[in-house]
Formats: C-alpha cells, sequence, structure tokens
C-alpha cells in the first residue's frame, strides 16, 4: 500500500493545518470573549463553533481511516493529534456558551428591571 503522503509533505501540511487551527482558536476566543458578555453574535459565535468542530471532527476521522488503512505513523497521528487538540479546546468553551449567553440575558433583564423602577 502506498502512503497518502510522505514524509516531507507531512510537515508542509500539518505546520499549516495547525498554525491555522492556532490562528482559528485564537479568532474564536476573541469573538466569543467579545460578543458572548454582552449577549449579542448568537449566529457567528455557534457557527464559527460548529465549523470548528466540524473541522476538528474531521480530523480525528481523518487519523482513524489512515490507522485503521495501515498507514505509516506520519500520516495518521498528525491529522488525530490536531483533530484531537482542537477537539479538546473547543468542545468545553462551546459546553459552557449556551450558559454565558442565559448569564447576559438575565443581566439585561436586571439592569431593565432596575432602569423602569427607577
Amino acid at each position: 500500500m502506498n502512503e497518502w503522503w510522505t514524509m516531507q509533505s507531512t510537515g508542509w501540511i500539518f505546520g499549516i493545518a495547525g498554525a491555522a487551527c492556532g490562528l482559528l482558536g485564537g479568532l474564536f476566543g476573541t469573538v466569543a470573549g467579545f460578543l458572548v458578555p454582552r449577549g449579542r453574535g448568537k449566529p457567528i459565535v455557534y457557527g464559527m463553533l460548529v465549523s470548528i468542530l466540524a473541522i476538528a471532527l474531521a480530523g480525528v476521522v481523518l487519523g482513524l481511516a489512515a490507522l485503521l488503512a495501515g498507514q505509516p505513523q506520519h500520516v495518521w497521528m498528525w491529522p488525530l493529534l490536531t483533530g484531537g487538540m482542537l477537539l479538546a479546546s473547543t468542545l468545553p468553551t462551546g459546553l459552557m456558551i449556551p450558559g454565558w449567553y442565559r448569564e447576559a440575558e438575565r443581566r439585561r433583564l436586571a439592569a431593565a428591571v432596575f432602569r423602569t423602577s427607577s
């Protein structure tokens, strides 16, 4: 069986993919950190979250498929590692975002009640 890509290609592919995932994660963190406490931008935040999780799952599936196909370690390890790290770093935040939006809504309602009661 031929390997899907060479070891040199692995360095290029996953060096760029790792940098892109880091930038994407940083962008997501910035956008979520700015919009979620204000209770704004749900479609943007959830869209970015779903996109990142889809990319992460694609990496994990690619890595597992390569492992099951008997590919060498440099072929299966890097997509599995990249997808797993992206999944492990994004999923906990994704699970907490709905609660943060609910808290922002509670603060907004409390402020509205405070303004009308004065």
